[in-house]
């Protein structure tokens, strides 16, 4: 392997070298968190991003236990809610948060940058178009964008691969995984609804985050977990909400 700097690198005994954004990260499988291959966060440095990929994903040869999620610059950032309920289950979160998303986040006062991304297996920056999630090789369950901007649904839909979201989105729809947009916007104009259905069309899936009101839920926080648990099952995860089974007391006829 090379690194950042030309120079030839050698892998030790048991350790995966990954070259990740500009610098090259020796993980060891025996490592803390790495036994079974889940729960290693990415860390934000003083020179940039380091994005620890898991030994189950360098090594596991055809999993799928991973999420992508992508969060970009359109109000709604309590749909980190997402990181939240994959943290619950088996499956790897990869997470890539737009510049937009991190001023939305520092807008709506909900966590920092770097709470948000603990909250992921692996985060990547946006900027990074050679990352994992930019092949279809690095096999995925799927990918959610929650929440969804206007910019990134238009840039899905016309197939303009600039960023790290809008590649992996395209990579998501080429490969015939599972592509779920969460757009947030009030009111929709046409070209909006044009490219929620060209989006649709290609494969995706456009699940705008509305609640439902007839669990009698009363606190937003209930209502966004909801929201994201039917978003996650699209992608068959399995987050344990309970299903509809009928209103008490209902005449059919």
């Amino acid at each position: 392997m090379i690194d950042s700097a030309g120079d030839e690198c050698s892998d030790g005994p048991g350790s995966v070298a990954v070259d990740a954004c500009c610098e090259t990260v020796e993980l060891s499988p025996t490592a803390p968190g790495a036994s079974d291959g889940r729960r290693t966060s990415a860390a934000r440095t003083g020179v940039g991003w380091e994005e620890r990929i898991l030994p189950r994903a360098v090594q596991g040869g055809g999993t799928v236990d991973r999420v992508v999620v992508g969060m970009t610059g359109s109000t709604g950032q309590r749909y980190r809610r997402t990181l939240e309920l994959l943290a619950e289950t088996e499956y790897e979160s990869h997470l890539v948060l737009s510049d937009a998303a991190k001023l939305n986040l520092a807008q709506e006062g909900e966590r920092s940058i770097e709470a948000v991304t603990d909250l992921a297996d692996v985060a990547y920056d946006v900027s990074n178009v050679g990352a994992a999630p930019a092949s279809g090789s690095f096999l995925t369950a799927g990918m959610v964008v929650a929440p969804c901007s206007m910019k990134t649904l238009s840039t899905v839909a016309h197939g303009n691969s600039g960023d790290l979201i809008t590649r992996a989105a395209d990579v998501t729809l080429k490969e015939r995984r599972p592509l779920v947009l969460m757009p947030r916007e009030k009111p929709f104009n046409r070209i909006h609804l044009q490219n929620m259905l060209d989006v649709t069309d290609a494969g995706g899936i456009i699940m705008p985050p509305f609640p439902s009101f007839y669990q009698d839920l009363d606190r937003i926080d209930e209502m966004v977990t909801r929201t994201v648990a039917r978003t996650l099952r699209q992608l068959d995860v399995d987050v344990g909400i309970d299903e509809w089974t009928g209103m008490d007391g209902a005449d059919p006829e």
